[in-house]
């Protein structure tokens, strides 16, 4: 079914616009898929349908976004393999290696979470604390972990009660290794924001990484400015 509803471009454009975890209108989705409002509407009752997105509705308005974290990681998974490279067309006349805007190579929002070399790189760090633990592809919160998480006001006790998995890899589709998800990743992403490490981009899901974000970085995680900004 994922196959399916990316195989159309618009659609793709859709689902991709909506990766940053945000809520769009149908006027603000088609402009981004670059298609009328009622082609846009056709699409969306599609994917609706097929419980990829989930609609609410705002006065006049009617809000799009990606209906669960599943949806999200199935749609990341899934670019590992065939890259979306025709939501920017322009970028990637040039472009070699990952098909992607350089916009969204360094940093980008995967749905709730971090994702991008800079979250490859929070992953890798944190292993290399140990805070978390990688085995078999699999990640783990270790004890050191925990104090490191409280540090950021982040309780992963409280965060385990829930449905969602506490910590999962999410293969990133342009590093082609994994980031972290689950609600300890999201917990996160959300301190990055919000202490404005990270900083959204208008119409994209790349990120800013600001002045207090290279310095927060190099003090909690020990990385240099090379470190965040080296591309591989």
């Amino acid at each position: 079914m994922v196959a399916s509803a990316l195989a159309d471009p618009t659609r793709a454009r859709i689902l991709c616009t909506l990766m940053d975890g945000r809520a769009y209108t149908t006027k603000e989705l088609a402009c981004a898929a670059g298609v009328t409002s009622q082609t846009a509407s056709f699409h969306l009752q599609l994917l609706a349908e097929r419980a990829f997105v989930a609609c609410r509705k705002s006065g006049r308005c009617s809000y799009h976004r990606i209906e669960n974290p599943q949806v999200a990681a199935a749609v990341e998974a899934l670019g590992c393999l065939a890259p979306l490279d025709h939501i920017e067309r322009a970028a990637r006349k040039k472009h070699v290696g990952p098909r992607a805007p350089a916009e969204l190579l360094l940093a980008r929002s995967c749905y709730d979470h971090l994702a991008g070399h800079l979250g490859v790189l929070l992953a890798q760090r944190l292993v290399s604390m140990g805070a978390i633990a990688e085995k078999d592809g699999i990640f783990e919160l270790r004890p050191k972990g925990c104090a490191f998480f409280r540090d950021f006001r982040i309780d992963p006790a409280a965060l385990s009660e829930g449905r969602r998995p506490l910590l999962r890899p999410c293969l990133d589709w342009t590093e082609r290794r994994n980031h972290i998800a689950g609600t300890l990743a999201s917990a996160l992403f959300d301190v990055l924001i919000g202490q404005e490490w990270l900083r959204r981009k208008t119409g994209s899901r790349g990120l800013e990484i600001t002045s207090r974000g290279v310095e927060g970085f190099q003090k909690h995680f020990g990385l240099s400015e090379a470190d965040i900004y080296r591309q591989t």
